[in-house]
């Protein structure tokens, strides 16, 4: 790609405006209050632990 084509492709692209971030989350009168089913047991953090150190 040529320089030129890289200046215009940034051009087109900043015409249309940021794009913006968004982040996909409950409604704030969803309730909650720590009720979730995930549960971490000892065993599986260590595995986890483990390979992280291993990387």
């Amino acid at each position: 790609m040529a320089w030129d084509e890289w200046e215009q492709l940034k051009a087109q692209a900043a015409e249309k405006g940021s794009t913006g971030m968004r982040l996909n989350q409950l409604p704030a009168d969803a309730g909650g209050g720590g009720q979730g089913d995930f549960v971490a047991y000892q065993d599986d953090l260590g595995a986890v632990g483990h390979e992280a150190f291993i990387l």
